[in-house]
């Protein structure tokens, strides 16, 4: 049955087309020069808004420096702690740009949201960035829960952040033989870096991603090496042991096929995932500063599974 996009959302792809039509493909700019433009306000996103509530933790865990950007819920006490790791390819992207999203889900969950500030390619190439995410949330399943005095730890990640969230619960799983966290939410994720058929076929329109931009992304992160290896590629992986899982994609999303494949892998390897496709969603969509109504149901199905977790749900 064909699906039903409501008009509003295509007419934010329309926009979000139109965008990008004017810009040069994102793999003829630096990495550099992509992380100035969205610093300085030039990208669709507008100007960087950072909060006085928020507050930068340096964690000294596993040998190793890891900044966090922590946002508290404004009213009562914490339920949880949710570890972030943010969207960008592995090459661009910092908690400092998400204040207003991650204090608005610390505020609607009633948790404590930590951005990691993990290392970016291609300056710090494969592993630096998933060493960062893999020491953050080894702190935030055993310091961090104690600090904050909640019982509940999920880790959250969009693209490129939802690969590392998910190879940092399979590097926890093989050094402890368990994952003391909760719950993943794992948004638009980049699960198979060889590309699957869906990443592979042209965007009609171009949204900001295609087969060209994916390569150049993982070419920055791994250079050199096969993206069939399973600490690149969580496709590949053992998926056994890990906690219950949302992966929630838009259909206009090159990475769709991604989300479908893992929500498979994870469910054949004993675990519980939850797919949830929301239609004409651009890749990114719940980033962009106008509404639609994919942005809405994105951010509507992240915040209710990460609340149910942290009530002691599934």
């Amino acid at each position: 049955m064909p699906e039903t996009v409501p008009p509003a959302t295509l007419r934010a792809n329309e926009r979000l087309a139109r965008y990008y039509a004017a810009l040069p493909r994102p793999y003829r700019r630096t990495a550099a020069e992509l992380r100035a433009a969205r610093e300085d306000g030039r990208t669709i996103h507008g100007p960087v808004v950072r909060l006085p509530r928020c507050e930068d933790v340096l964690l000294h865990a596993e040998e190793r420096a890891v900044r966090i950007r922590v946002s508290r819920p404004r009213h009562g006490v914490a339920r949880g702690l949710v570890l972030h790791c943010h969207a960008g390819g592995f090459v661009t992207g910092s908690p400092d740009w998400e204040d207003e999203r991650l204090t608005a889900l610390a505020d609607e969950c009633g948790a404590v949201v930590a951005g990691v500030a993990y290392r970016l390619a291609p300056e710090h190439p494969y592993p630096a960035g998933l060493d960062d995410v893999t020491a953050a949330l080894a702190w935030a399943a055993a310091a961090g829960r104690a600090e904050y005095g909640v019982d509940r730890v999920l880790v959250a990640g969009e693209s490129a952040g939802a690969n590392l969230a998910v190879l940092a619960l399979i590097r926890l799983r093989e050094r402890t033989g368990a994952v003391a966290v909760d719950g993943a939410a794992l948004s638009y994720g980049f699960f198979d870096l060889r590309l699957t058929a869906g990443a592979r076929r042209p965007p009609r329109p171009f949204l900001g991603l295609d087969a060209a931009t994916l390569t150049w992304f993982r070419e920055q992160y791994a250079p050199g090496m096969p993206a069939s290896q399973p600490e690149l590629s969580p496709v590949l992986a053992d998926l056994s042991g890990l906690p219950p899982a949302l992966l929630v994609v838009g259909t206009a999303d090159p990475l769709h096929d991604d989300s479908v494949l893992l929500a498979e892998r994870w469910r054949a390897a004993g675990g519980a995932a939850r797919l949830h496709r929301v239609p004409g969603g651009a890749h990114g969509c719940d980033l962009l500063p106008f509404d639609s109504p994919a942005r809405r149901e994105i951010v509507r199905v992240r915040s209710r599974f990460i609340a149910d977790i942290l009530s002691g749900g599934p």
